[in-house]
């Protein structure tokens, strides 16, 4: 579902939703068309929520996982993975049973992992795994499973560090550039829900902290981590979207009483307000003049 910029994808958690920011989805495509290898972006339950170019598996793996029935091996390989790239917090690249190569990355907000970015199935040699392609040539007699391997990817080991950093970035960019967020219960909800019942209020950091039994500074982190905006900023985008609605319910209101309902003692400083964030005097939205 798309909605004003963003890509909604629910993950198997009914409460929550991974809400991507476009520019996110383009940069998964952008660098998966640069290095030709598959990149995607996962749950905390390793469930894949968006492939670079949607790019399937390599030809290599789906000998591997559907012919020769071994995707349980290869799961259990990435999650033993990338469970050590998260209690690192550090990028990791790792070669796959198989004889592939692999990286992942935890994409954590606030400390707290909201999934793994996985960068994968290139080669850095000419050979599979001994083991695989002899079970291969004693199950099918070809040499398939070694063509398909040779037709991977292929980077020399000395840059494999270069990948490593690429990821490093690519998934350091989303983070910081809050290009993924998500939606549902989380550690703000008691704090939102107040403000939702309180209109009229205009909290501080400080006194919104103390509610959450926070610190400021780690309040005001989190907020933005969560929500793409500051504490502040939610604030007020709350407070005019309330009273749109307000001039949209009652015609005749005046933009003093509007201003006072929602805690704006100087109509002025409220009229100064809402035509910096929304283009147009309030008054507008009574007379509609311009």
């Amino acid at each position: 579902m798309k909605e004003a910029g963003l890509i909604h994808a629910t993950m198997n958690h009914p409460e929550i939703n991974f809400v991507f920011q476009k520019e996110a989805l383009a940069l998964l495509d952008s660098f998966t068309s640069l290095l030709g290898v598959r990149i995607c972006f996962l749950t905390p339950e390793c469930r894949e929520l968006h492939v670079g170019k949607k790019k399937s598996f390599c030809d290599f793996c789906k000998l591997i996982r559907h012919r020769m029935k071994m995707e349980s091996l290869c799961l259990a390989c990435d999650r033993k993975n990338w469970k050590i790239a998260e209690r690192t917090g550090k990028p990791l690249i790792y070669k796959c049973y198989a004889g592939m190569m692999d990286g992942c990355m935890p994409v954590s907000v606030e400390g707290r992992i909201i999934g793994y970015m996985m960068l994968g199935q290139f080669r850095t040699n000419d050979r599979c795994g001994s083991d695989v392609d002899r079970k291969w040539k004693e199950q099918f007699g070809t040499d398939e499973l070694a063509a398909a391997f040779n037709d991977a990817p292929y980077f020399p080991t000395r840059k494999v560090k270069d990948i490593l950093a690429m990821l490093t970035s690519l998934t350091e960019s989303i983070i910081t550039r809050h290009l993924i967020s998500i939606r549902g219960p989380t550690p703000l909800q008691p704090l939102l829900t107040y403000l939702a019942e309180h209109p009229a209020l205009m909290l501080s950091v400080a006194d919104a902290a103390r509610l959450l039994r926070r610190s400021p500074s780690s309040l005001a982190h989190l907020f933005k981590a969560m929500l793409g905006r500051s504490f502040l900023q939610y604030q007020i985008d709350g407070k005019l979207d309330l009273a749109d609605r307000l001039f949209a319910q009652q015609p005749n209101i005046t933009v003093s009483e509007v201003a006072g309902t929602f805690g704006f003692k100087d109509p002025l400083y409220f009229s100064r307000l809402y035509k910096k964030h929304r283009g147009h005097s309030p008054s507008r939205k009574i007379t509609g003049t311009r």
